[in-house]
This record gives structure tokens, C-alpha cells and sequence, in this order.
């Protein structure tokens, strides 16, 4: 979909104005409440993280870092004086095993099957063997009439049941929480660890994403 209303949300600070509007901030509360104490020099990757807003929610002296595939909104995340890289969630550029939080919220909804599967891999792939992925989307509910009107607006096009996004999630991660609530959307809230998987899965994992990322 490519109208009037997704060009203007293409604009990196209108983008920003329309995610508060849309109840951001009641999510990055439950996302805060949810993960818990961050300990000082916690490495911290925000995956497709627009423009860096949600650096709000973790205490000075953690090592953000927001990327995301749209070099306006990276330049935004920057200029407020966060870490901030252009990349993209299918093929991270972020060395295997180097960071202790991955955060993916609102993103895969943006993703055709693959690439939320690979994003997903990804996830695993850079962080610590005792690092957590904090994951956060809105739900696919016919039945929840708000809901049904903003995927009418939502830039997204590729919205999921909360069945359908946790079977994908748990292929790479034990959910060791896992919450929904409303507030124009139905939200999916996870929080988990690495799947410790035999060392021949591992090295396929590692096969199919080097392939990718040829």
C-alpha cells in the first residue's frame, strides 16, 4: 500500500508524532515492567527501531544502540545522541554473540513469512547465550473492531494471530513470559532466552544465514 496516509508516515518525525498518538508509550511502559532491571553496560540492540524513541525506557548508562532499515529515521536516532547504525533485521550487521537485549517491537508486521523467520534467526544469532529478546506486536483479531481499523492505516501488510507470531518466536527462543493487552491494537508482549540447540542445527542456522547475507 503506498497512499496518501503511508507517504506521510514515511516522514521520520511525523512517523514519531503518530506512534505516541497510537499509544506507544502505554507499550513501552508494559515493555519496561516486563524486562525488568537492566544492569549498567547491558548492550542493548533495537531492531528495526525507527527513530531510537524507545531508548526512553532504559536507565542512562546502558549501551543502546537503535538500527533500522531508513537512513532518515537512523540520522533522527542519532541526532537526539543515540547509538544509531542503518541495517537491515534480516541480515544484522552486528557481530554473532555480542549483545545482551535484543529488541524487536512492532516490526515484524512489516515482514512477508521469510524474513520474520529470518529475523527471528538473526535475533538468536547476535545475542549472548544468556542474553533475552524482548518482542512486541500487535495481533491479527478479527473480533476486535479498533484493531480492524488501524490495520486500515497501519503501514504494515503482513499482520499475524498471537498463535501464529509465538510458533515462529519459540523455533529460536524459551518464552519465559508472555503477556496480551489492548489499547488500539491487541499486543503480543515476549520475553525470551536462546534456544540451546545441538551443534549440527547450530551450524546449519549459521549456513543459511551466511547464504543470505551473500
Amino acid at each position: 500500500m503506498d497512499g496518501p496516509i503511508h507517504r506521510l508516515l514515511a516522514n521520520a518525525a511525523l512517523y514519531e508524532v503518530v506512534q505516541i498518538a497510537a499509544g506507544s508509550r502505554i507499550s513501552d511502559a508494559k515493555m519496561r515492567a516486563l524486562i525488568g532491571p537492566v544492569a549498567p553496560g547491558t548492550r542493548i540492540l533495537d531492531a528495526g527501531g525507527g527513530t531510537g524513541i524507545l531508548a526512553r525506557i532504559f536507565d542512562s548508562g546502558r549501551d543502546y544502540c537503535c538500527m533500522d532499515i531508513d537512513l532518515a529515521r537512523v540520522r533522527v536516532a542519532s541526532a537526539r545522541g543515540a547509538s544509531a547504525i542503518q541495517g537491515d533485521v534480516t541480515r544484522m550487521p552486528i557481530a554473532t554473540s555480542s549483545i545482551d537485549v535484543v529488541v524487536l517491537r512492532a516490526v515484524s508486521h512489516h515482514l512477508v513469512d521469510e524474513d520474520f523467520m529470518a529475523m527471528v534467526e538473526e535475533s538468536r544469532r547476535v545475542l549472548k547465550p544468556n542474553g533475552r529478546l524482548l518482542f512486541m506486536d500487535a495481533i491479527l483479531a478479527g473480533s476486535w473492531l479498533p484493531g480492524r481499523l488501524m490495520w486500515r492505516i497501519d503501514q504494515g501488510s503482513h499482520p499475524r494471530t498471537e498463535a501464529r507470531m509465538t510458533a515462529v518466536l519459540e523455533t529460536q527462543f524459551e518464552l519465559e513470559r508472555r503477556v496480551t493487552y489492548s489499547v488500539f491494537h491487541r499486543y503480543l508482549l515476549a520475553l525470551g532466552r536462546p534456544r540451546h540447540m545441538p551443534a549440527s542445527v547450530a551450524a546449519a542456522t549459521t549456513t543459511t544465514v551466511a547464504a543470505r547475507s551473500g
